[in-house]
């Protein structure tokens, strides 16, 4: 099906669903020339039974089953969704690969087309080309908020969208006034000049010149590309009247590693779990030798600042240099989740097929068993992960979590 017109406006939208169903469609039309609202609606939307019945009675969001109950169900709202979206430009946080599926499967299982979009817009995508991870983490809509002090993400539908509206003009402000006081805007970022920073305690023979190697991302560096003097740490707000730890690397950039073909000696273990009960999630993988200084100066470096701010926790190594299963060192890849009521993998996870193309694999839920068929003892791995530095003052232990952003995994 081909599109004869472009229909006018912005259509901004958001769901709320699980791995098997949308509970919650909202949509802003948005005046693409003076950004005035022109419609918006949004409904919550009745499952089938057998998924109704196994809702949670409340969820985080104050969203009931009762709620649910009553609503109407996605047959009798697809014409009102088909009229806001189909022509017109698509926008959202993280549409491509969570909400535009998601509408043309709800369609395709009650047997109907489904709206096409003119074009679609990924804020997502595009505050990570243009804003940058530099200034505000991760750019989930949570730490966006977040750092535009916009308040606390609901996780309903319209006060989502509206508040994606709202982050983007904040981003749109900033980048506007740059050019204008380059010296307090883009040095003030997330990472405050005036925020305690020390060189690494470590002296190793680097190369003069890091250039990002050709099919690795400018976010992300190969461990020969760190320059380890260069390597900082330091203390950035986190919450209110708290701090932590931020790795970087030249320019005062987050430091973000890219790995090529890592082995996997153990797939995710089922046994264990995070403080809110999910399972938690970790692959265990060879380290090169090199990849090992890396993370060890780090581990120096950040073990360092923590005392040095008043941490008594004991400091876990990075790299575990004394598992007896094992006859070299190993490091853990964590693979966190969303932080939903029906949790999916945050980790972009890959095939990569004979012929060297990667193909993003989508998970409805939450599966170990899947994944462990996926990571087995042996696979080879590319790896793009960030180094989160945790102090977990109950449990009376700290050190660096390494994050998996992106998993590539090779052809056996």
């Amino acid at each position: 099906m081909e599109l004869n017109e472009y229909r006018w406006g912005i259509a901004f939208f958001d769901l709320e669903a699980n791995g098997e169903f949308i509970y919650e469609f909202g949509v802003v039309l948005l005046c693409p020339q003076r950004l005035s609202v022109l419609d918006s609606y949004s409904t919550l939307i009745r499952p089938a039974d057998r998924y109704l019945n196994s809702f949670p009675r409340v969820m985080r969001n104050g969203i009931t089953r009762d709620d649910l109950a009553s609503s109407p169900t996605f047959s009798e709202i697809a014409n009102k969704v088909y009229d806001f979206l189909h022509g017109r430009i698509w926008a959202g946080h993280n549409i491509v690969r969570w909400d535009c599926v998601r509408i043309r499967e709800a369609f395709a299982e009650i047997g109907r087309l489904a709206p096409i979009p003119m074009r679609t817009i990924d804020s997502l995508e595009l505050l990570r080309q243009k804003f940058g991870e530099q200034r505000a983490g991760n750019l989930q809509m949570e730490t966006l908020a977040n750092y535009f002090d916009l308040g606390q993400q609901a996780h309903r539908s319209l006060d989502d969208v509206r508040m994606n509206i709202e982050v983007l003009k904040n981003c749109s402000m900033v980048l506007f006034l740059e050019p204008s006081l380059p010296e307090v805007l883009i040095t003030n970022s997330w990472v405050s000049p005036n925020d305690t920073t020390r060189p690494v305690p470590v002296s190793l023979e680097t190369s003069p010149n890091a250039a990002v190697h050709e099919g690795s991302s400018a976010e992300f560096l190969e461990h020969h590309e760190i320059l380890l003097p260069f390597i900082q740490a330091s203390l950035v707000p986190s919450s209110p009247g708290r701090q932590r730890i931020q790795l970087l690397h030249n320019n005062n950039r987050p430091l973000q590693l890219y790995c090529r073909r890592l082995k996997v000696v153990f797939g995710p273990n089922s046994n264990f779990f995070d403080r809110a009960g999910r399972p938690r999630l970790n692959i265990v993988v060879d380290p090169s030798p090199s990849l090992c200084k890396v993370l060890d100066a780090c581990d120096n470096l950040a073990n360092w600042v923590s005392v040095d701010s008043g941490s008594r926790s004991e400091w876990l190594p990075v790299v575990n240099t004394e598992n007896r299963l094992t006859d070299s060192s190993t490091i853990k890849l964590h693979i966190p989740l969303t932080n939903e009521d029906f949790p999916v993998y945050e980790t972009k996870i890959y095939q990569r097929d004979a012929s060297g193309n990667d193909h993003l694999r989508i998970f409805r839920r939450v599966d170990v068993d899947e994944l462990n068929s996926l990571f087995v003892s042996g696979t080879l791995v590319d790896a793009c992960f960030s180094l989160d530095v945790y102090d977990y003052e109950q449990q009376n232990t700290a050190g660096i979590r390494l994050v998996a952003k992106k998993l590539i995994i090779h052809a056996n």
